[in-house]
C-alpha cells in the first residue's frame, strides 16, 4: 500500500481539511444565523406565523445545495419544493388579508 491510501481508498486528508475549512464555518453560520434571525423575527411577527414560515429551513437546504455544491436535485424534489412553498406563501398571503379586514372592521365599529 502506497502512503497516503489505506485498504478503503485513498486517504481523507483532503476531505478533512475540507470539513475543516468549509463546511463547519458554513453550518456555524446556518445555524447560528437562523436563529439569530428567527429570534429577531418573533417580535415581528406572531408565534403562529413563525411556526409556520420555521419549515421553510428544511425545504430550503436543497436549494442551498444546489446552488453552492452544484448538486441539483431530481424532479419530485423540485416538485415538491415548489408545492410546499406554494402552500405556505399562499397561508401567509391570506392571512395577512383576512387580518386586515378584520382589523378594518374593528375599526369600523369602534367609529
Amino acid at each position: 500500500i502506497e502512503p497516503g491510501v489505506t485498504a478503503l481508498g485513498p486517504s481523507c486528508f483532503s476531505k478533512c481539511v475540507r470539513l475543516q475549512r468549509v463546511d463547519m464555518p458554513t453550518s456555524v453560520v446556518q445555524f447560528g444565523g437562523g436563529y439569530v434571525f428567527y429570534n429577531l423575527g418573533l417580535r415581528y411577527t406572531s408565534a403562529a406565523k413563525a411556526a409556520m414560515i420555521s419549515p421553510m429551513e428544511m425545504v430550503l437546504s436543497p436549494v442551498w445545495v444546489a446552488v453552492f455544491m452544484g448538486e441539483i436535485p431530481d424532479i419530485i424534489g423540485i416538485i415538491g419544493f415548489l408545492v410546499i412553498v406554494a402552500g405556505i406563501g399562499l397561508e401567509v398571503l391570506f392571512t395577512h388579508r383576512y387580518e386586515k379586514a378584520a382589523e378594518a372592521a374593528r375599526q369600523e365599529l369602534t367609529s
